[in-house]
């Protein structure tokens, strides 16, 4: 049996054991890959402030927006809101396998305050991206869910994201993101600006010299 509400993203674990689907209808709910057969329900409520306000599109006050899995399998994490307000990351550890498979709430975090509809993890696990329907993407810290930074990449919704691991310690990552303005962008941490901004630079600069060059 299915949720209750318009599922709004799915996702395998690292093994392709385990499915996550986040819904309208304020749960992200673990699948066995395998027998279809659903593992447990993570009440989206759980942990979230009080007050959030109504949801037109779903069941209740609270939806859940974009889904996805640590590396290693061990918890889930899931972008969180109410209507047009907040949006909270919430993670959840699995303990146990098959119908004895259980989870709970470990750590809730502001995300934005709009709503998210795109999560991404680092291949690490130490590094979470969300996009919201303003253009930007906030990055967390993916144990403590704390915000590391926030940055205006696009100028409509972002509509997908995803991260490329640097190789290095925390905040070594690259990060695609897809927008309703048509543009892809790619990011870099390391670097502190855009790659596509710093590429748009070089190709005006070795224009500037093929003119020069002409005119000489």
């Amino acid at each position: 049996k299915g949720h209750r509400g318009p599922i709004t993203d799915v996702a395998f674990d690292a093994a392709g054991a385990r499915v996550c689907s986040a819904s309208k209808d304020a749960t992200v709910r673990l699948w066995d890959a395998t027998s279809g057969a659903a593992l447990c329900d993570l009440p989206a409520t759980t942990g979230l402030p009080s007050g959030l306000p109504a949801n037109k599109g779903g069941v209740g006050k609270v939806m859940c927006r974009a889904c996805v899995f640590s590396p290693d399998g061990m918890s889930v994490l899931a972008v969180q809101s109410g209507g047009r307000g907040a949006s909270y990351a919430t993670r959840w550890e699995i303990t146990g396998e098959g119908e004895a498979t259980d989870v709970s709430v470990t750590k809730v975090g502001k995300l934005s305050n709009d709503p998210v509809p795109c999560l991404s993890i680092s291949a690490d696990g130490k590094v979470v991206a969300a996009g919201d329907v303003e253009g930007h993407v906030t990055i967390l810290n993916a144990t403590s869910l704390a915000k590391v930074k926030s940055m205006p990449l696009h100028g409509l919704p972002v509509t997908t994201i995803s991260m490329i691991p640097g190789g290095t310690a925390f905040g070594g990552f690259d990060i695609a993101t897809g927008s309703a303005d048509k543009r892809v962008v790619i990011s870099s941490s390391k670097g502190g600006g855009s790659i596509m901004t710093y590429l748009g630079i070089l190709l005006l600069l070795i224009l500037v010299f093929l003119v020069k060059t002409t005119v000489l």
